[in-house]
C-alpha cells in the first residue's frame, strides 16, 4: 500500500513538474485536440477522453491497459457497421484513433524521464565503471540514429516500446525529439493505418 501511495505522489509531482517545464508541449497537444474537435465542446470532451484512454494504455511501464484493443477497435468496428462508405467511416474514426495514439505517445514519457534521472543519479556520464563506459558507448550510437529508431518502434505495434523510451532517456535525447518521433510513429503512421 505504501508503494502505491508513493507512486501516486511521484506521478502527480512528475505531471505537475512536466507541465510547468513544458508548457509549449501541453499547449500544442491541447491545440491539436481542439482543432480535431473543431472547437465543439462535446467533441472536445469526447476527444479528451480518447486522449486519457491513450495515456492509460502506455503509462504503466509495460503493463498499461490495452485500450486500443478494448476501446478503439470496437469503436472502429461499430462505425464501420453503421457507415457503408469505407472512406467516410475512416474519416469518422480517424480523430479518435489519432487522439488515442497521441495520448499513447504522451504515456511513454515516464520511462523516458525516469531513465534520464537514473543516469544523473548513478553518475554514468563521467564514471569509469563498466556500466558508465557502456552507457557512453550507447549514448554515442543513440545520438546518431535515435530519432529514427524511436519512430520505427513507435510506428510498429509492440510491447517493448518502453525500452525505446528508456534508451532515449538514458542517452540524453531531447524531450522534443523523443515526443516528435513517438507522435509521428504512433499518431501519424500507426493510427491512420490501424483505423
Amino acid at each position: 500500500m505504501e508503494v502505491v501511495r508513493l507512486s501516486k505522489r511521484l506521478l502527480v509531482r512528475g505531471v505537475q513538474n512536466f507541465a510547468r517545464k513544458n508548457c509549449s508541449v501541453v499547449v500544442a497537444v491541447m491545440a491539436v485536440v481542439g482543432c480535431l474537435s473543431e472547437f465543439d465542446c462535446w467533441k472536445l470532451l469526447v476527444l479528451m477522453s480518447w486522449l486519457l484512454v491513450g495515456i492509460a494504455s502506455s503509462i504503466g511501464f509495460g503493463v498499461g491497459i490495452p485500450t486500443r484493443v478494448l476501446f478503439v477497435y470496437p469503436y472502429v468496428l461499430r462505425v464501420a457497421s453503421e457507415v457503408r462508405d469505407p472512406m467516410q467511416a475512416w474519416m469518422i474514426v480517424l480523430p479518435a484513433a489519432f487522439t488515442h495514439a497521441l495520448g499513447s505517445a504522451l504515456g511513454e514519457l515516464p520511462p523516458f524521464l525516469g531513465a534520464g534521472m537514473l543516469v544523473r543519479r548513478l553518475n554514468l556520464d563521467s564514471g569509469a565503471t563498466a556500466m558508465a563506459v557502456s552507457h557512453r558507448w550507447f549514448v554515442a550510437r543513440m545520438q546518431s540514429h535515435g530519432w529514427f529508431w524511436v519512430f520505427v518502434l513507435a510506428a510498429w505495434p509492440n510491447v517493448a516500446f518502453d525500452c525505446a523510451g528508456l534508451a532515449a532517456g538514458a542517452s540524453g535525447m531531447a524531450l522534443v525529439s523523443f515526443l516528435s518521433a513517438a507522435v509521428c510513429g504512433k499518431a501519424v503512421v500507426r493510427a491512420p493505418v490501424a483505423a
